[in-house]
């Protein structure tokens, strides 16, 4: 773990910098803006993830849980399904053209397929990224749900404060099983774990580069939707 946290470092840092809810004060718009990002990312991960076909079926489900949750977030939102946005789908007139205009440029902003390092260790070393964000996001959610509106749709935020401690234990013990376990192939596996971490933490960044405007978003916009 020291490890991956060490070659990640550079990138972690500069994810957070630029993320909508690592400013000083985020604001409902920026929540808003991080569930798209998060939700488009984890969705290009766990395609990348099933194709190489490396990583247990009940790590892939939980992924595939969290997209869900993340979706139904979206949809309270106004965004009924960020990959058909730019049809203009919404779910309620909480709906307007402003976010559905964002979540369509998220959408293609970038290609859908985000192709791994090759080996089993690149595989648990995206899904470390991946388990890490969930840590991150129960510590986000202690710290917005006071200022956020009472109806502010907050369920994949509040179900990984509710058991991520618990699941990141697991995780550390699954990959050290799989990584460590075998002292010939141990530093191999490890390297191919830095290089599937900094492949996912990258693919966070360029998703983050290619719609500066969403996270820019005025919060008075926003704020009007749970008026």
């Amino acid at each position: 773990m020291p490890r991956l946290r060490q070659a990640t470092a550079a990138l972690h840092s500069e994810v957070d910098s630029l993320a909508p809810l690592g400013q000083p004060k985020p604001s409902l718009a920026d929540y808003l803006a991080q569930l798209q990002f998060n939700y488009v990312w984890m969705r290009d991960l766990q395609a990348a993830l099933t194709l190489a076909g490396q990583l247990p079926a009940e790590w892939l489900a939980h992924n595939a849980l969290c997209l869900q949750q993340l979706q139904q977030d979206l949809a309270a939102a106004g965004v009924a399904n960020i990959d058909k946005a730019s049809t203009g789908t919404a779910n309620n007139d909480k709906a307007d053209d402003a976010i559905t205009q964002s979540a369509a440029h998220l959408s293609h902003a970038l290609p859908h397929a985000l192709a791994l390092p090759q080996g089993l260790g690149a595989s648990w070393g995206a899904q470390y990224v991946i388990e890490g964000s969930f840590l991150g996001s129960s510590v986000l959610y202690q710290r917005l749900r006071p200022s956020l509106p009472l109806d502010c749709p907050m369920v994949f935020f509040s179900a990984r404060h509710a058991s991520t401690g618990e699941r990141w234990r697991s995780f550390k013990q699954a990959l050290e099983s799989h990584l460590l376990s075998d002292t010939m192939t141990q530093q191999s596996r490890l390297r191919e774990a830095e290089q599937g971490a900094k492949a996912a933490f990258a693919h966070f960044l360029n998703i983050l580069q290619a719609q500066p405007a969403m996270a820019s978003a005025k919060a008075s916009d926003e704020r009007q939707r749970y008026a």
